[in-house]
Order: C-alpha cells, then structure tokens, then sequence
C-alpha cells in the first residue's frame, strides 16, 4: 500500500478506493502506474538511440518500471529472477 500511495503521490493519480480493498488489484494498480525511472529510461534511450535494442512497449513517454527493469536486465545480461550481487561476500 506504500508504494501505491507514493505512485499516487508522484503521479498525482487517485487510488480508486475498491483497489486498497483487493491485494491482486492494488498490484495491477501499481504495475499500471509505476513508470520507468529516469536513470532507466536514460539508459533505454541510449541503447534505442545506438541500435542495441528495439524500442519497448510504451517507449519513450509511457515505458513501465516493470518494462524497463526487463528491458535493461536482457541488455546487461542478467537473468530473470537472479539476486545482485550488491552486499554479497
């Protein structure tokens, strides 16, 4: 409910008051109105810009967090569902 309610913030988009009531529609709420960051969509435009990927869905006003995540993750190599390395020893 904390993220929904900083997209909420963010965005300036309201929460329909039955999406806080069901688990499955406040994801689906989220997962429509989290966009791609900054930083993310910098990288995407690059990699479009150089020819290395083909331009997501969305792509380059309305491209989602989740969208990108993927996107940039098949660009770097990483595989799906693989933890970061960050703070391992």
């Amino acid at each position: 409910m904390e993220l929904a309610k900083r997209i909420a913030q963010r965005t300036g988009v309201v929460i329909p008051h039955e999406t806080t009531l069901d688990a499955k529609a406040l994801s689906a709420w989220i997962d429509a109105n989290n966009m791609a960051s900054s930083a993310q969509m910098e990288w995407i435009t690059k990699l479009v810009g150089d020819g290395k990927i083909k331009p997501p869905k969305g792509y380059p006003d309305n491209v989602s967090a989740s969208t990108a995540k993927a996107v940039l993750d098949r660009a770097f190599g990483k595989k799906a569902g693989t933890a970061s390395k960050k703070g391992r020893r």
